[in-house]
């Protein structure tokens, strides 16, 4: 019996050194913290420039926002609501895809029937509404584009200007927020490691008490029955003495040790219970940390992506801020330019008209008294042409380079026989092509109603006969001539000349023969509204499409336009990348610019 007990007990304090080291164990791994409640909410950013409901709007008031903020703030502005995903997500489309404007969608807004219940009044925008409708039409619609976009560059460079200012503040507060962000992150960390080092200290102050209170079980177990029974086990229940003072039973103090134990156990599982509610709180607070900490490491790669898509935008901006300056600057060249020339024909040297004649100066004292001034005589006007073409025209050298490659089309024309080749020349000037005939080996003769022009031409010993060229052609048989050019003549002449001179050139061209015919390209605005009136004996500028048709209509074959750009070294504007805003509409106007300032129309004759 007292083996047994002996066992009982001392299986029953194996089982409490075991539990009271499994949780010392236990509670000795404990690192967490408690740390709820000290964290505040995060900081949000938000854009500059918050939108204010008012009763009436400027147009400005509601451009200055940008793509789905845009769309928002027209709808609240416009319709007094927020606008339905439907709306929000197709007006956004259109507007980023460039199918709508922001005046088109403030219009569709404004005139749509819950608009017009509303009654919400914006300023300015009835006119670029109307504006907007005109250039949808086709034909003028792309005209009123281009010239809309010209007179709004100057504006654009102030709405740049601004724009830029405006991201360089928004870059300063996303800055300041996401430094406010790291330094509240921090915060919360520390405050977290605090309340994890204070639950860590409650868990060894509760393992200290456990390994005391089984202690006190160990001693308890102990004075109760552990002498009592070695001596019991090695003498004998009859050994006992006498004389001790009675004791109860040790059934009864068995009873009454178990009755502690079950006390003690209770506080061991209460114990028990507690550090696993610690536990949870813990995980509990670890897991919220995390997702917020996971929330704010989103937010800020999302600052941070939108503070890349507002350097790009200003790249872009300062990109556009540069072409709309070389415009600007090649606009104000060509200006100077314009001035320079002007000067140039103000300060221009022109020669003397040579004195009259008796017999004309008889005459003009019996004539009546002039109501305005006499005309140059017909040797002055020469003179004077002639001075005009040195001015502009160029040195004889680069004239010569410009027309050289006509030589290639000539020879196609000769068959092989140059010496018997004739190449008529009208309105030879001052004899650069027809020089470059000759020295080919061809038959050269000049055509030319100016006399300085003839006689410098024969001084270089050209063959150059003076009159009209109806006349002179008219005198050669038909079939005669390999080749006609003129070089910038037909757009000094009417109409119906240039006609009838056309019909008498395929008179005298040989089966298979040449006609070129050079004149100043309208394609280019630069030629087309400025320099061709350079040249005051000029009538009107003739596009290509129309020259390629009267070719054709007056029996030639195998007509075709030359757009000419040989060593006529000219500084084109250059395009806007395709990316920059406002490019497609600009680089449409740019593009009139860079036409070539020469074209020829070069025709056969039908063999």
């Amino acid at each position: 019996m007292n083996v047994k007990l002996e066992e009982a007990s001392g299986s029953i304090m194996q089982r409490v050194r075991e539990e009271l080291l499994a949780r010392r164990a236990q509670e000795a791994g404990v690192t967490g913290g408690d740390a709820a409640g000290c964290v505040a909410g995060p900081v949000f950013w938000r854009p500059e420039g918050r939108f204010n409901e008012r009763d009436q709007y400027r147009l400005d008031d509601l451009l200055q926002y940008e793509d789905e903020e845009f769309v928002e703030n027209a709808y609240r502005a416009v319709l007094r609501r927020a606008p339905d995903d439907q709306g929000l997500s197709q007006f956004t489309g259109e507007l980023r895809a460039g199918a709508l404007t922001k005046v088109e969608i403030l219009a569709a807004l404004r005139w749509s029937p819950e608009g017009l219940a509303k009654s919400v009044h914006v300023d300015g925008l009835l006119i670029p509404t109307t504006l907007q409708k005109w250039k949808r039409k086709p034909v003028v619609g792309p005209l009123i584009d281009w010239l809309h976009t010209l007179a709004r560059l100057p504006r654009l460079a102030r709405q740049q200007a601004i724009q830029g200012a405006r991201s360089v503040r928004e870059a300063r507060r996303v800055g300041e927020l996401l430094n406010a962000l790291a330094g509240n992150s921090v915060s919360r960390a520390s405050q977290l490691e605090r309340r994890l080092a204070e639950l860590a200290v409650d868990v060894a102050s509760s393992a200290a008490d456990t390994a005391s209170r089984s202690a006190v079980v160990e001693n308890i177990l102990s004075a109760e029955f552990g002498q009592e029974v070695f001596a019991s086990a090695a003498a004998g229940a009859g050994n006992a003495d006498p004389s001790a003072p009675a004791r109860p039973s040790l059934l009864v103090r068995l009873s009454r040790a178990e009755e502690r134990l079950d006390g003690l156990s209770d506080d061991v599982v209460a114990i028990k219970a507690a550090v696993e509610r610690v536990e949870q709180e813990v995980a509990r607070l670890a897991s919220v940390q995390a997702a917020r900490i996971e929330g704010e490491a989103a937010l800020l790669e999302r600052e941070a992506a939108r503070r890349e898509a507002l350097a790009a935008r200003d790249r872009q901006l300062d990109a556009l801020q540069v072409h709309t300056d070389e415009r600007l600057r090649f606009l104000e060249s060509a200006s100077v330019q314009m001035g320079n020339i002007v000067n140039a024909l103000a300060v221009a040297p022109i020669p003397a008209a040579p004195l009259e004649s008796p017999e004309e100066a008889a005459n003009e004292d019996d004539a009546v008294p002039a109501v305005r001034p006499p005309a140059p005589s017909a040797s002055g006007m020469d003179a004077l042409y002639s001075a005009l073409e040195d001015s502009f025209r160029g040195s004889r050298e680069l004239v010569r380079e410009r027309v050289r490659p006509y030589l290639a089309e000539i020879e196609t024309a000769s068959r092989g026989m140059p010496q018997d080749s004739l190449v008529i020349d009208i309105g030879c000037g001052r004899g650069e092509w027809l020089e470059l005939v000759r020295d080919a080996g061809y038959q050269a003769r000049g055509i030319d109603m100016n006399t300085m022009f003839v006689q410098n031409c024969r001084a270089l010993g050209l063959d150059v006969v003076q009159g009209d060229a109806f006349d002179v052609l008219r005198g050669m048989p038909s079939g005669s001539a390999a080749a006609i050019t003129s070089i910038h003549l037909i757009e000094h002449l009417p109409f119906e000349t240039m006609i009838a001179l056309m019909d008498e050139c395929r008179r005298v061209l040989r089966p298979g023969g040449l006609m070129i015919l050079e004149t100043p390209n309208p394609e280019n605005l630069m030629v087309g509204a400025f320099s061709f009136y350079m040249d005051p004996t000029h009538r009107n500028p003739l596009p290509p499409g129309l020259m390629f048709w009267l070719a054709r209509s007056r029996g030639f074959a195998e007509v075709r336009i030359e757009r000419l750009t040989h060593a006529r070294a000219v500084e084109f504007p250059a395009l806007l990348d395709e990316d920059q805003p406002g490019a497609s509409s600009l680089n449409r106007i740019i593009e009139q610019f860079r036409a070539p300032l020469d074209y020829a129309v070069i025709a056969r004759k039908l063999a």
